[in-house]
């Protein structure tokens, strides 16, 4: 993770990783209220690595209030999932 402290008080941030899925099977055995019959769901096939990085900016406001705005990314065999996100952080 890299953070950079700007003079108005905002932070940059960014951040890196690399990382071992070492699960053969993606699936969930599940069962109806927990007494009926079972079903599989199957999920994606996990890929050997996974990449995930992100970039954010955060800045403290009047009275304390904070936004952060995030971009977040994440990489696999034949997958690829991002999540943008806006925080408001507001004392009272």
């Amino acid at each position: 993770t890299f953070e950079w402290t700007l003079a108005n008080k905002g932070v940059f941030t960014a951040n890196l990783g690399v990382a071992s899925d070492n699960s053969d099977v993606a699936s969930v055995t599940s069962s109806l209220s927990g007494t009926g019959p079972t079903f599989t769901v199957n999920g994606i096939e996990p890929g050997d690595f996974v990449i995930s990085g992100g970039l954010g900016y955060g800045l403290v406001m009047s009275k304390g209030a904070e936004i952060t705005v995030a971009y977040d990314l994440e990489s696999r065999d034949d997958f690829m999932g991002s999540t943008a996100s806006v925080k408001l952080k507001m004392p009272f």
